[in-house]
């Protein structure tokens, strides 16, 4: 049974009260739902209950944790664009040791470096991967096959001669 955590305001749309919506704001910023709980007087059970059967609060939850994040990576990409104009200040200014700016590119580039995937994008539905495995596969069994020597073409040219040679003896 779903229990109702809601109650319907004056024109017949549906609220979630105050302390269930302000836990979930605390819960979609990173506080467990234990400690959300405790910090607006809920019980935890209550709270979770509340999260796993109610699909106003987990639609408005998911809401939140939505914003927060475009929130984050919007404050991310504005620090990223500050970070890059000091890197190149620093970079530029002829008033710094040269030593110290060329430690400062490699740091800057160690740290890119190990933070950027250079290697293909990998597929994320699991049907492609396997038919790209596959498809590698194949390709890797191809090349083995192709890829004989000089004498191993000999070898095999003198016993396919061999063999029809013997199978003529024999229809003789």
């Amino acid at each position: 049974m779903v229990q109702k955590a809601t109650k319907q305001d004056k024109n017949g749309g549906v609220n979630i009260p105050p302390k269930h919506e302000q836990a979930l704001f605390l819960i979609a910023a990173g506080m467990s739902v234990t400690d959300a709980a405790a910090e607006v007087g809920l019980g935890r059970q209550t709270l979770s209950r509340l999260i796993n059967q109610n699909i106003i609060a987990r639609t408005e939850l998911a809401r939140l944790r939505s914003e927060q994040t475009k929130n984050i990576t919007d404050r991310l990409r504005r620090s990223a664009t500050k970070a890059a104009d000091i890197i190149d200040r620093v970079l530029d200014d002829e008033n710094i040791d040269i030593l110290d700016r060329l430690k400062a590119a490699l740091a800057i580039v160690g740290k890119i470096s190990s933070q950027v995937n250079f290697k293909e994008d990998l597929p994320v539905d699991v049907r492609i991967a396997a038919r790209i495995e596959e498809q590698y596969t194949l390709t890797a069994e191809l090349t083995n096959m192709l890829s004989v020597s000089d004498n191993q073409v000999e070898e095999r040219i003198k016993k396919e001669y061999r063999e029809l040679s013997e199978a003529e003896s024999a229809g003789k």
